[in-house]
């Protein structure tokens, strides 16, 4: 009778980890050269085309968890007149909504 109590424990424990584990693998994939160069590609090339201008992102970095650098960040209007051209650009941003498709920045 007490194995049947803890069943539904141990499923919890162990998808837990398992969640855990997979979180742990994707910071560790990010910190990765190419998985960030793969990264600016998709982010730049999905801004330029919803700006329908010129956007590009030569460099970044994972600080922390919920902390990115971003190098060489420009950006141009629709007249090729450009908007923003920032050498470092560092960004805060609420790391649990990624997982919900939300991207809230803290600050900059």
């Amino acid at each position: 009778m007490s194995s049947i109590k803890f069943k539904p424990f141990k499923f919890a424990l162990k998808a837990g980890t398992i969640l855990l584990a997979l979180i742990f693998l994707l910071l560790l994939l990010v910190l990765h050269p190419p998985v960030q160069n793969k990264i600016i590609s998709i982010v730049t090339q999905r801004l330029s085309e919803k700006l329908e201008t010129t956007v590009t992102i030569d460099r970044f970095y994972l600080k922390f968890v919920d902390e990115v650098c971003l190098q060489g960040v420009y950006i141009e209007d629709q007249h090729r007149d450009t908007i923003v051209y920032s050498e470092s650009l560092y960004a805060n941003f609420a790391f649990w909504k990624l997982l919900g498709n939300t991207v809230e920045v803290n600050d900059i």
